[in-house]
Formats: C-alpha cells, sequence, structure tokens
C-alpha cells in the first residue's frame, strides 16, 4: 500500500469516527465501493465510501423527519455517501443491487456487528434475481453511451481505443448479470470471481487488462482484445433477451422489525 492509499485511509476512518458527533447518528457500516471493491483500481482511483447510519429513536418522531443521506467530498482523494436506515430499508424492499453490493464489500471501514448480524438474516428474502438483471443490464447500457457505443461491431470496436476504465464498468456489470441469469444468486463483487466461469483464456485476457489498469491513470485508453468483445457481445444479448413482469413488492414486515430491532438497540 503506497503512501497516498495509506493517508486516504485514515482520512477516511478519521471522517468516520467523527461523524457520530457532527450529525447525532451511528454509522452502522462503511465500506468502500466502486473500481477499489471490485477488483481494478488506478493508481489514481478516488475512493468511494458508502454506508448506512442510524438516528436516535426520537429523531423519527418528529413532524420534520432527519435526513436521509449524508454526503462529504474531499478536496484530494475520497467521497463519502452515507444512507439513514429508512432509506435502505425502501430501497431493500425493492431489491436494490446496490445495498447488496455494500453489505458484501471486501473492504470495510466501520462495522457495527449488531447491525450486520440482523441485517445478514434478511437480506437474502429480499434478494429478485430480476431485479438485479435489469439493474447490471442498465449500467452496461450506460457504459455503452460513455463509451459512444451504439451497437457492437467487431470490425468498428477493433479499430478504436477505449477508456479501460469504462470498458471494466461494461464488462463487470454483464458479467455480474450473467452471474445471476445462471445462478439466481446474490453475484460476487469482486470481478476475480465473476469470471471464474469462463474460459481460462478470457481470464488470463481480463486479468492482462486489469495488470494494465493497475500502472496507468484513469483516463488511460487502449484497444480492446477481440476475445473480449466477443464475451462482451454474447453476454449483452443474454440479458437483454431476459424480461420478466411482477409489480408485488415483498412483504415489509421483516424490515419494520428489523427497524424496531435497531431501534431498541441504539436507543
Amino acid at each position: 500500500m503506497n503512501n497516498q492509499s495509506v493517508n486516504a485511509e485514515i482520512k477516511i476512518r478519521e471522517y468516520l469516527d467523527n461523524l457520530p458527533l457532527q450529525e447525532n447518528i451511528s454509522v452502522l457500516w462503511a465500506v468502500e465501493s466502486g473500481s477499489r471493491a471490485w477488483g481494478f483500481p488506478s493508481p489514481d482511483s478516488d475512493y468511494d465510501v458508502r454506508g448506512i447510519y442510524i438516528f436516535p429513536q426520537n429523531e423519527y418522531l418528529k413532524i420534520f423527519p432527519a435526513t436521509e443521506s449524508i454526503e462529504f467530498i474531499s478536496e484530494q482523494w475520497f467521497d463519502v455517501g452515507l444512507w439513514d436506515i429508512r432509506k435502505v430499508g425502501k430501497l431493500l424492499q425493492k431489491s436494490n443491487a446496490v445495498i447488496f453490493e455494500w453489505f458484501n464489500s471486501p473492504i470495510i471501514y466501520q462495522k457495527n456487528d449488531f447491525f450486520a448480524q440482523h441485517f445478514a438474516e434478511i437480506l437474502n428474502y429480499y434478494f429478485s434475481a430480476p431485479a438485479f438483471i435489469y439493474h447490471y443490464r442498465g449500467l452496461a447500457k450506460s457504459a455503452m453511451d460513455q463509451m459512444n457505443i451504439q451497437h457492437f461491431d467487431l470490425s468498428e470496436l477493433n479499430n478504436h481505443s477505449y477508456k479501460l476504465k469504462k470498458f471494466f464498468y461494461l464488462l463487470r456489470s454483464l458479467l455480474a448479470a450473467d452471474f445471476v441469469l445462471k445462478e439466481q444468486k446474490i453475484p460476487p463483487i469482486v470481478i476475480f470471481d465473476l469470471m471464474k466461469n469462463h474460459s481460462l483464456e478470457i481470464q488470463e485476457e481480463i486479468r492482462n487488462l486489469i495488470d494494465i489498469k493497475s500502472h496507468q491513470d484513469e483516463k488511460y485508453t487502449q484497444t480492446i482484445p477481440v476475445i473480449l468483445w466477443q464475451l462482451v457481445i454474447e453476454l449483452w444479448k443474454n440479458i437483454c433477451d431476459f424480461s420478466y413482469q411482477n409489480d408485488k413488492l415483498p412483504d415489509i414486515t421483516p424490515l419494520d422489525n428489523f427497524f424496531k430491532k435497531l431501534l431498541n438497540n441504539f436507543a
């Protein structure tokens, strides 16, 4: 770990340690979310700190409820985005994939054991494979738009260089959607775990690009191996063929009971 990484993590932990007094909250969970958590950071990648907090019980009894988010942007290394437990609960009922990713991040800055235990107990109940597939398909389409890819034409793709950062956003989203489509389970966070079901040749090419990205800045561009474009095209077709309709949300009772447990614990 280089000096900048050490300094960034110290600053992050200092900021999180000071939050309870500044904002009258308890931080339940704070993690890294982004390329560093996903396994393909560049040397100049920002730190994307995300997490969950709770107010004292009395704050939830006011006419005007307390804020549902806290945001902070550092001038140099990191930004912080924390959500109130009520907002997290509303999103979890809809199987919001972001909440699941935060809880499964491999880089944890702060963790409340009581929250972690009881949150883990209800998480699978609210997992919806279709919601995840639509989420990652949307992220893939957004990455394509940013890369100015209107359709997949190998001859055209091979004649252009692309930002590795954007390509990995596209690739990881497709790998995650493909994992959910085939396994019907919450997908791994780290890209190395997502690519295990693919050929050794594909894995090697992805690892080579990750190694290149680890030594280049976020603006670095290069051509992408044909075999990876072929993978992207195949995965994109598979998830575009997927469709599902179900407007019924799961029972909110487990989340209500979970919220009450937290309030009693932090009263």
